[in-house]
Parts: structure tokens; C-alpha cells; sequence
């Protein structure tokens, strides 16, 4: 009987460390969801801010060739009127 007693015991306290060890394992796991989470919002954040920067190059690169094709003339009417 003593046996039995000292058995159910050393079973409570088992339990007793399974379930902190759980509850533990559920506070790990709540601190990585919550991690995640920021890691989402910051990659979201990088996403936005890589497409502005995208069409801020597209939009200087629309610059440039309207300023190419306005150069071009400007220059071949300049050099021909200093051949004059």
C-alpha cells in the first residue's frame, strides 16, 4: 500500500511539472506568434516601401527620356545653325 501511495505521488508530481512545462511551452510559442506577427508587418512595410521606390524610378526614368527626346532636337537645330 505504501508502495502504491509513494507511486501515485511520484505520478502527481509528474503531472504537476508536465503541465508548467505546457504552460510554459504555450508562453514560447505565444512570444514566436507574436514575432512573426511583427516580422509580417515589417516585411509588408518593406514591400510598400519597395514598390514607391519602383515607381519612383520608373517615374525618373520617363524623366530622363522625355528629356532625351527633347535634347536631341535642340541640339541638331544648334549645330546647324552654327554650320550657317
Amino acid at each position: 500500500m505504501a508502495r502504491a501511495v509513494a507511486r501515485v505521488a511520484d505520478a502527481t508530481g509528474l503531472a504537476e511539472r508536465s503541465g508548467a512545462s505546457l504552460a510554459s511551452i504555450v508562453q514560447l510559442v505565444a512570444a514566436a506568434g507574436d514575432q512573426v506577427r511583427s516580422i509580417a508587418a515589417a516585411a509588408e512595410e518593406q514591400s510598400s516601401t519597395t514598390e514607391a521606390i519602383n515607381q519612383s524610378v520608373g517615374d525618373i526614368n520617363t524623366l530622363a527620356a522625355d528629356a532625351a527626346d527633347t535634347t536631341v532636337p535642340i541640339r541638331r537645330s544648334q549645330s546647324g545653325s552654327w554650320q550657317n
